[in-house]
């Protein structure tokens, strides 16, 4: 019970559960202002109670539309790149991003997926990267994206780094420095306004 909630816990073995779930749930619940609770005993189940306010105006709620593009802009979904050798966390990143009408392609290997941008580096809006990683750390991997696409916005995820903080992430040119774990309401707000706040220019050369 104490942990139920907690990103990547989880009381299966094997190919049981990622212990994503409840905590993508527990995200955007409080993400919108509400509140969550369990009642569970043992061997007769668990009841969960979503608790939302009844008025739509709620004080530090994220309120945004699924992608900033509006209708002058086109109605393209915003694609997205995640980056993260830990295939949980890419998969969790990935869904929560779909979940908010975005387009994603999640790569665990940095190398494939600095190839895959090479490929087509304006078909990206936005890179979602891991830092340490092997073969490349997510600072790599977002040079060499700005070398192909300069004022790309680069969102850098880490657990733990003793080479990297957000000054550092910041110096290199990042939009944000972001840690784990990951609060589902905060990663989105963030995409939101790293989206939003896109070059016109870059956007005009997709």
């Amino acid at each position: 019970r104490e942990r139920i909630f907690e990103p990547f816990f989880s009381t299966k073995s094997g190919s049981g559960g990622s212990g994503m779930g409840l905590a993508m749930v527990h995200g955007i619940v409080h993400g919108q202002g509400g509140h969550i609770t369990l009642d569970s005993t043992p061997g007769a189940g668990a009841r969960f109670d979503i608790h939302f306010p009844l008025t739509p105006a709620v004080a530090g709620a994220v309120a945004m539309p699924a992608t900033p593009r509006d209708a002058e802009q086109g109605t393209r979904r915003a694609r997205v790149l995640v980056v993260d050798d830990e295939r949980g966390v890419g998969s969790f990143i990935g869904e929560l991003l779909e979940m908010s009408d975005y387009s994603v392609v999640v790569e665990s290997d940095a190398m494939r997926a600095l190839e895959l941008f090479r490929a087509t580096p304006h078909q990206f809006d936005l890179i979602i990267t891991d830092q340490t990683m092997p073969r490349l750390t997510g600072a790599q991997l977002a040079t060499a994206a700005f070398a192909l696409r300069p004022g790309l916005p680069v969102i850098l995820i880490s657990g733990y780094s003793a080479v990297m903080d957000a000054e550092q992430a910041a110096r290199l040119g990042l939009y944000a420095f972001l840690h784990k774990p990951i609060r589902a309401n905060e990663l989105l707000a963030v995409v939101y306004e790293a989206l939003a706040s896109a070059s016109p220019d870059d956007e005009a050369a997709q």
